[in-house]
Formats: C-alpha cells, sequence, structure tokens
C-alpha cells in the first residue's frame, strides 16, 4: 500500500528533475562577448611592457580595426622581427554558458598535445582553469565562466612563455573583473631566476 502511494510521488520527482535539468545551463559567470573589446584587455601598452618595452607591431585588430570591421575578441603583437616573428595575444572565444565553455576547453587538449608535441600541463591558480600547450604553440588557454582565454606567449623558450602568458592572463583576469591592474599597473616581464 504504501508503495502504491509513494510510487507516483517518486516518479513525478523524477520527471521533474529529468525535465529540470539543463546540463548546458547558466553556472558561474556569464560575459556578454559583445562587450569585450581584446585590444581593451590586453593593450599595446600591455605588449611593451610584457616585451621588456621592445618595440611590438599589432599584427590583427587594433583598437581602431576592433571600432570598424575587425575582430574584436583577437589582438596580437609581433614583438619579434617579420623574418623571426614572436608573439603575445588574446584571443576570447566565447560560449553560451560557462558549462559549454568548459567543454569546449577540455575538448580542445588531445588536439593541443598534437600540436604542441605532447607538451600540455595544468596551471593552477588562473580562472576556473587553466592548461599551457608548450613545444610550438606556447599557448596558455583559461576558463573564467563563459569564456575561454587564449594567450599566446610565444618567445625564445616555453618556461619564459609560461611565465609571460601567466602575467598577461593576471592582467586580463584582473581588467575582466574590473579589480588591480585593470590600469595597466607595471609588470617584471623577467621570469624569476
Amino acid at each position: 500500500m504504501v508503495l502504491k502511494r509513494t510510487f507516483p510521488v517518486l516518479l513525478l520527482a523524477m520527471l521533474l528533475a529529468a525535465c529540470g535539468s539543463d546540463a548546458d545551463g547558466p553556472e558561474g559567470t556569464i560575459i556578454d562577448p559583445a562587450s569585450l573589446n581584446a585590444c581593451e584587455l590586453f593593450t599595446v601598452r600591455d605588449a611593451l611592457q610584457f616585451n621588456g618595452n621592445r618595440p611590438v607591431a599589432p599584427m590583427s585588430s587594433t583598437f581602431d580595426d576592433a571600432s570598424r570591421s575587425g575582430n574584436p575578441l583577437a589582438c596580437s603583437f609581433n614583438t619579434g622581427t617579420s623574418d623571426q616573428p614572436r608573439v603575445l595575444g588574446l584571443e576570447i572565444r566565447p560560449a553560451k554558458t560557462p558549462r559549454a565553455a568548459a567543454r569546449s576547453m577540455e575538448s580542445t587538449r588531445d588536439f593541443l598535445k598534437r600540436l604542441s608535441g605532447g607538451e600540455v600541463q595544468e596551471v593552477p591558480g588562473l580562472g576556473e582553469k587553466a592548461i599551457f600547450a608548450g613545444g610550438d604553440l606556447h599557448q596558455l588557454h583559461v576558463l573564467k565562466g563563459n569564456l575561454v582565454l587564449v594567450i599566446t606567449a610565444r618567445t625564445d623558450n616555453s618556461p619564459r612563455s609560461i611565465y609571460i602568458a601567466k602575467l598577461i592572463a593576471q592582467r586580463v583576469l584582473g581588467r575582466l573583473e574590473g579589480g588591480e591592474g585593470a590600469q595597466g599597473a607595471p609588470v617584471t616581464a623577467q621570469p624569476p631566476s
């Protein structure tokens, strides 16, 4: 008798849970990508600082391009020469939800391993999750809410690249959160000895 009364209640609870669960539903910070400009989050001044105040040349959407027709979600600078380019850059990859962004970032891990020659490592303390792909890529992927921030710091060696990429990520995350570093606070682009 108890089973007859309990079964409909359990069935209703299971149906409501199944209908109410949204695997892609918002959980965490959602940032409107239309409100973002990569060249405002990672500026020419930043690129100069992270390049030891040596000259840099814009490679993609600059602030002028972004306001017209360029891609406002990408901003890169050549910090080397045209013959031997070295790159500092930020690309913002938005997703509808934080869960979708996390799945997107995780699904790129194997691809990053192949491109970097197997050099992929977790980087604690940045965003919700971060991974660095060394080898020839020198990219730091940082999960922040519904965004995956791809920071490229292609320098002459991988330890220097990850160090600079982390500094750039901290600056960009600070700007996204409106906190410290949002106005281009000085940084040291030399890795600790």
